[in-house]
């Protein structure tokens, strides 16, 4: 197996190298053998692009060039603005949009040369700009940036006062190809607006997509069956992962006292919109809200399904199978977890543990095996998985006065389809597959997790913040008691917010 994915890795490597070599002008797809002296300028590249797979889930790396006229914008500048909170982490510096040079870092290779070809292809000379302040600065009416990433809760919280432009209005941008995620199109339009978007361009929605990550040495000992087996045969359900959950339970030290010291069948993380619970929320296709059938959207919550989600998690995250960590202030910000939580898996102390595709960094370092798994179903006839776009879920945004739409259009579109060719490989068959999973299933399970991203307008606004409500009736025990009450009170400012960004497309 592990000479099957070394191979497998030097076949990227060669298909991405062919890949950069394509002229700049775009007469040559991905994939076919192109002409150019792109890659003896940049001196060439080590990144990686993954032929199509064979298997019927993940990303497929055929998709034609888009239809864009030849346009030269005469060495304009077309600034971007880079996802860049230092007051949280100072890990969150991200190559998405901007590398300096070369380094031989597959993603940042990516990142250089996507840019380069950019560049190249409309006569632009792009820059970044990484500022925490950009919404302010965008405000008070800075008119240099062509586009910015960032959360898409943050975002969010700024369009309704106009900082942003529908993106619906950019020319060139099909945001039906699957270099954008249609997903979030279909779970944030409001009557025909669209303020933020996700594409190839960042990598950072996948990467903040929550799933399962399971420890194969505990499962091993315990001598349970693996969730890649319930995976396969279409029996990963809730009930199956609270069963495994069940199972593992053990007084390490021998006190008689269960604390982080001992085992436990998982790590269980509450805490707001960041819980545990809200992740099986959407994972077992509940939803918050859904489109009305005339462009607005309504308040979607199937209280039944979701008080007996409740009702199975509370028999078992309640007993001594699980250990609980809870959000805490670090170093004076509020953060999401400190480093207790990692530590509590990596170091063998629970089977399961929810949290992002960013987190496979840590976990390279782990010595005992660790595999991952999709979020599992409510049951065996949900049609699909379901991972939720989180709060961290990195998205696009068009300023409202950005310089010149159509090099913004244009631009974004290429540069989306490029890099479904350049930087999502490099990031997602390389970085996560590749180099920091450890066996071909977990590949396939990504691979799962990579489709079934979704995006819910809900869950996407400050205004509306309806997964605190939702993680507000898991803590009390009662979808009936606390979150009911509050559907009306949802729907007006669902409402107040769907005209909102009416006036907001108009003005």
């Amino acid at each position: 197996m592990k000479s099957s994915r070394k191979n497998r890795l030097i076949l990227c490597a060669a298909a991405l190298t062919l890949v950069l070599a394509a002229s700049s002008c775009g007469e040559t797809e991905p994939g076919k053998t192109p002409s150019s002296d792109a890659e003896s300028r940049t001196g060439g590249s080590s990144e990686a692009v993954s032929e199509p797979e064979t298997q019927p889930q993940g990303p497929v790396y055929d998709i034609p060039e888009p239809d864009i006229p030849e346009l030269n914008f005469g060495g304009a500048v077309f600034k971007m603005s880079g996802w860049y909170q230092p007051i949280y982490a100072p890990e969150w510096e991200y190559p998405d949009l901007w590398a300096e040079k070369l380094t031989g870092e597959v993603v940042n290779d990516a990142v250089f040369n996507r840019n380069l070809k950019i560049e190249e292809k409309f006569n632009i000379k792009m820059q970044e700009e990484r500022i925490n302040e950009i919404f302010s600065l965008l405000y008070s009416g800075d008119d240099s940036f062509s586009v910015l990433t960032h959360n898409v809760v943050h975002i969010g919280d700024w369009t309704g006062d106009g900082i942003f432009l529908d993106m619906n209005t950019l020319p060139y941008c099909n945001f039906d190809s699957n270099y954008w995620n249609r997903s979030m199109r279909e779970g944030s339009e409001m009557n025909g607006h669209l303020f933020m978007m996700a594409s190839d361009l960042t990598y950072l929605t996948l990467s903040h997509v929550q799933f399962l990550y399971f420890n194969k040495k505990i499962l091993q000992d315990f001598d349970l069956t693996s969730p890649y087996d319930l995976v396969y045969d279409n029996q990963w359900t809730v009930e199956n992962y609270l069963k495994l959950i069940q199972s593992v339970s053990k007084d390490l030290n021998g006190d008689g006292i269960m604390d982080e010291r001992d085992l436990y069948g998982a790590s269980y993380n509450v805490g707001r919109r960041f819980g545990t619970y809200v992740q099986m929320f959407v994972g077992s296709d509940l939803h918050f809200t859904k489109e009305d059938g005339n462009g607005g959207r309504v308040i979607d919550v199937d209280l039944e399904k979701a008080q007996a989600l409740v009702e199975k998690m509370k028999d078992v995250f309640s007993s001594k199978g699980s250990y609980t960590y809870s959000n805490e202030l670090v170093g004076g910000s509020e953060w999401y977890l400190n480093d207790s939580y990692i530590r509590f898996f990596m170091e063998n102390h629970c089977l399961f543990a929810h949290d992002c595709m960013d987190l496979t960094r840590d976990f390279r370092e782990m010595e005992a095996d660790y595999g991952v798994a999709p979020n599992p179903k409510w049951d065996e006839n949900q049609k699909e998985y379901a991972h939720r776009a989180g709060p961290r879920a990195g998205v696009l945004a068009v300023p409202s006065n950005l310089p010149d739409a159509e090099m913004s259009g244009a631009v974004l579109e290429y540069a989306s389809w490029l890099s479904h060719y350049t930087l999502m490989p490099a990031y997602f068959e390389v970085t996560i597959k590749t180099k920091r999973t450890r066996d071909e299933d977990a590949e396939k399970m990504l691979d799962i997790i990579h489709d079934t991203i979704r995006f819910d307008l809900g869950d996407m606004y400050d205004t509306l913040n309806m997964a605190n409500y939702v993680n507000n009736a898991w803590e009390a025990g009662s979808f009936t008691r606390v979150f009911a009450p509050s559907v009306k009170k949802l729907q007006k400012a669902l409402n107040k917010l769907v005209e909102t960004m009416d006036k907001v497309a108009n003005s």
